[in-house]
Formats: structure tokens, C-alpha cells, sequence
């Protein structure tokens, strides 16, 4: 295989690259349900224990539907915690999240204030949507970017 065999090749492979990136694009109810399952995972820390766990299973379940949704739509699953630039937006939406939730638990119990988990997943709702929609598009520019030249 020469270079221009190697360059052919790897044009080839960008091609399908961006192909399955303009797959990947999720219509905006997929960004909703993810705002939703996120929303739900805090909003779940206001209820008594037993409805918390009743909570978390149909969460669950839920969670399962939507992995299983997006593979038949698909054929695959594109994991969020992939390298390069879309790990720093899950691990940013990560940290969002979880910085509101023990938030709202530490008002919950250290100061009774029940209906903070509630508070907080009205925040963490637009947070996670917004942060869907960001994770898609710096997804879509990995996939997206042109072919890479071949070092001499």
C-alpha cells in the first residue's frame, strides 16, 4: 500500500465517519427524555424511601426503554463517555448534576428543607437538555471534521 492507497483509505474512512454521525442526530423528544431521566433521578430524593424506590425501578425501566429505542433506531449506541472533546461535556453535565443533587440532599436532611431535590431538578432538567443538545453538536464535529493528513 502506497500513500495515495493510504490517503484513498482513509478518506473512505471519514466518509462513514460522517455518516454515522448525521445517524447519531437524536430528534429533540430524545433530548427532552434525557432532560426527563436526569430530572427524575433528583426529583426522586424528595420522596419517602419506599416511593423513592418505586421511583428509581420505574426510572430504570424507563432507562432501558430508551437504550433500547435508540438502538433500533440506529443499529448502535454512541457512549457518552467516549474520548475526546465530548468527554469534557459529559463530565461538565456529570458534575452539574451531581453538584445539585448532593446540594439539595445536604438541604434536605441538614436543614429540612424537603422540597429542595424538587428545586433542584427543575434546574438540572433545562441543564441536562441543554447539555444533550451541546454533546450532540461537538459530537457531530468530531465525526464531522475533514480527513486527517498522513504524517511524512
Amino acid at each position: 500500500m502506497d500513500a495515495t492507497d493510504a490517503l484513498k483509505a482513509l478518506e473512505q474512512t471519514e466518509a462513514v465517519r460522517r455518516e454515522v454521525a448525521q445517524r447519531a442526530i437524536c430528534p429533540p423528544h430524545w433530548h427532552v427524555a434525557f432532560g426527563l431521566l436526569m430530572a427524575t433521578l433528583i426529583a426522586a430524593q424528595a420522596a419517602p424511601p419506599l416511593y423513592a424506590i418505586i421511583i428509581m425501578v420505574v426510572w430504570a425501566a424507563a432507562f432501558v426503554l430508551m437504550l433500547r429505542a435508540i438502538r433500533r433506531r440506529l443499529g448502535f449506541f454512541v457512549n457518552g463517555w467516549r474520548r475526546g472533546r465530548t468527554l469534557r461535556v459529559s463530565i461538565a453535565l456529570l458534575v452539574y448534576c451531581e453538584l445539585l443533587l448532593m446540594t439539595s440532599v445536604w438541604l434536605k436532611l441538614g436543614h429540612h428543607i424537603g422540597w429542595a431535590p424538587l428545586a433542584a431538578a427543575a434546574l438540572v432538567f433545562p441543564g441536562a437538555v441543554y447539555g444533550s443538545y451541546v454533546w450532540q453538536r461537538v459530537y457531530l464535529a468530531e465525526m464531522s471534521e475533514g480527513p486527517r493528513t498522513l504524517a511524512p
